[in-house]
């Protein structure tokens, strides 16, 4: 469709849905709810947007705020108005160690190396290198089933791989499987006044905010003061 009158195209993988002139009720806790009338081909409604303005619609969430507008980011200086301070979190959950990922090595500076070529010109000794994983704690993060990764090797570099690399020698992946929260705090009470937190998405900041991790709560164990998460964990 044509974008704003000028002459720009859009191309949108989602459903149109055509809402007629609803009233639209809003909740003490100013959540606008409404029903409407998704076509039975469509199980899920991950997102929703308005076509005119072409805007996203807000799930619900706390701290409310808007993601595409605020400043939300861990290190922003407005970040605690509509996000949760890193201090509320008590422990994030490391899952457990699994089998360290098969690595291939291949140093290009050797002349007699697999590959035929050599490579002897980058300042990072790594770039002078091929290096890859796969199976083992790799697949924790990509799908090695069909193609090794480059990122899972023991001698990748570049864009904070040395992150991947300690993950894929020591065997462990970096990111949690939950967390466990301060009983008392201004999270741990919202969390514990949910009736059923499953299904709820929890996103979190790295520290330097250039990386968000998405996280669907799969159970809350109110004795333990924990969130146990099922799926996501990407970047």
């Amino acid at each position: 469709r044509e974008l704003n009158g000028e002459g720009q195209t859009s191309l949108s993988g989602g459903t149109p849905i055509k809402v007629a002139s609803v009233r639209v009720p809003v909740t003490k806790s100013g959540i606008v709810t409404v029903t409407i009338p998704v076509p039975p081909s469509i199980d899920a409604v991950p997102g929703l947007f308005a076509l005119n303005p072409h805007v996203r619609f807000q799930a619900a969430r706390w701290p409310n705020g808007n993601t595409e507008r605020d400043q939300w980011g861990y290190a922003s200086p407005l970040s605690g108005q509509v996000s949760v301070r890193a201090d509320q979190v008590k422990e994030w959950t490391a899952p457990r160690p699994s089998e360290p990922p098969q690595f291939n090595f291949v140093d290009l500076t050797d002349t007699g190396n697999p590959t035929g070529f050599t490579k002897a010109d980058s300042a990072m000794t790594e770039y002078n290198t091929y290096t890859s994983g796969r199976g083992g704690s790799c697949d924790a993060m990509w799908d090695t089933t069909y193609s090794s990764s480059y990122w899972c090797g023991n001698n990748s570099a570049g864009g904070w791989a040395e992150v991947d690399r300690a993950f894929a020698l020591d065997g462990t992946v970096g990111i949690p499987i939950g967390l466990e929260y301060y009983r008392g705090s201004e999270v741990g009470r919202r969390i514990e006044s949910w009736a059923d937190p499953a299904g709820a998405i929890v996103h979190a900041w790295h520290g330097q905010s250039w990386f968000t991790n998405m996280f669907q709560v799969k159970k809350l164990d109110r004795a333990t003061a924990q969130l146990e998460f099922g799926r996501g964990g990407s970047q």
